[in-house]
């Protein structure tokens, strides 16, 4: 078995790698803009029926309107009906997918019934440009989803170089996109009224989208939104100075490789470009969560390079007795049957998280031996 590479360093240096906390010169004035146009539309859950449903996965259940009027659908899955009426809901989710096509919607259901159980309401999305939010956008797959507007050129024209303007850096696929993520927690909010707990979660791509989501719900209260627990998987997005550096960019698969072929196409323009870029960075967005977090880490990856993913992890300024490390030998890699077993623990562990019949604490405590290693459940 060849195995992902390991990036030259050891286990311990992989989960231990952080990431150059300055922001792009970008960050501020774009997320301050960002939020105000987010917070001028509300976000309002609403039934989806009748003959104008995604034509590629038609199971939405619900939908919204997301920024530049865009259709947002979702599944939603409810605690099971209690005699005479719906179930008690005790919490709520919104579940973000990963990078590949995700599973249809109408699948979801069995994903998440068991957590439904415990009496959370679950929210299903897809971002804008995937199947089940493409009435409004079409396919945004080919040739890169998180590449498309990164590219836009400046409004200002001028020489090469020339500065970004918001309108610019708003036209890009992942500032959409984590709109899309943050407006799902708003009708998710809203649907769940006051005193309900709503919690995050997300694998791979789903993560770094839904850490910077609670980043911004976080910091803008106009939101009106606020995450209390926070489930994360593989998270990618995060320390693009480190994976971009000469030696590395091209080590990496998956959206990665999809921003260098951007970057070498528009070589020309490429420090402006990954200035744009690092304003997503889930590494630096980090650092302005502190709700509860578990995350799942891999000691190798090469999808979302697992130095990377560890560095999103470290920058997260969560109290320590809050934040839980469930470590896997492989990421996004068939390693076998035992890594495939740390992938099975780790859902069971994170259902007990998100129960809202314990506190994060208490869920965690009968997990704490099997965070590092181990194959059974406790």
């Amino acid at each position: 078995m060849f195995e992902p590479d390991d990036f030259g360093l050891s286990p311990a240096a992989t989960l231990s790698h952080v990431a150059d906390p300055a922001p792009s010169r970008f960050h501020v004035p774009f997320w301050n803009a960002w939020a105000r146009a987010i917070a001028a539309d509300p976000a309002r859950l609403t039934h989806w029926i009748g003959p104008d449903l995604d034509p590629v996965d038609g199971g939405a259940t619900h939908h919204f309107i997301s920024h530049r009027h865009v259709r947002i659908g979702c599944r939603l899955i409810e605690p099971p009906r209690e005699a005479g009426g719906r179930g008690a809901v005790r919490a709520g989710l919104v579940t973000v997918h990963g990078y590949d096509r995700p599973v249809a919607l109408v699948q979801e259901d069995e994903r998440w019934a068991e957590l439904a159980s415990r009496g959370v309401a679950v929210l299903a999305i897809r971002v804008r440009g995937y199947p089940g939010s493409m009435v409004d956008t079409g396919d945004w797959s080919s040739p890169s989803w998180v590449a498309r507007g990164l590219d836009v050129p400046t409004i200002a024209g001028g020489p090469e170089g020339a500065e970004s303007t918001m309108t610019d850096l708003m036209a890009w696929s992942l500032a959409l996109g984590v709109a899309d993520v943050v407006n799902a927690c708003r009708a998710m909010g809203g649907v769940l009224g006051a005193g309900v707990p709503l919690y995050l979660r997300g694998e791979s791509f789903g993560a770094g989208l839904a850490v910077i989501a609670t980043s911004m719900l976080s910091q803008h209260a106009e939101l009106g939104a606020a995450i209390e627990r926070l489930q994360i998987g593989l998270p990618t997005l995060g320390d693009w100075k480190w994976r971009l550096a000469p030696e590395r960019a091209r080590r990496a698969g998956g959206a990665q490789r999809e921003i260098v072929d951007l970057l070498t196409q528009e070589a020309s323009r490429a420090d402006e470009l990954v200035e744009r870029l690092r304003i997503c960075d889930a590494a630096i967005h980090a650092q302005r969560v502190r709700c509860p977090v578990l995350c799942k880490l891999a000691l190798r990856d090469e999808i979302v390079p697992a130095p990377a993913a560890a560095s999103v992890y470290n920058a997260l300024h969560t109290a320590p007795g809050s934040k839980w490390r469930f470590v896997t030998p492989y990421g996004h890699f068939d390693g076998g049957i035992k890594n495939a077993r740390r992938h099975a623990i780790f859902e069971r562990c994170a259902a007990d998280f998100l129960d809202p019949g314990a506190s994060p604490c208490e869920a965690m405590v009968r997990w704490q031996p099997l965070l590092a290693q181990g194959e059974r459940l406790p």
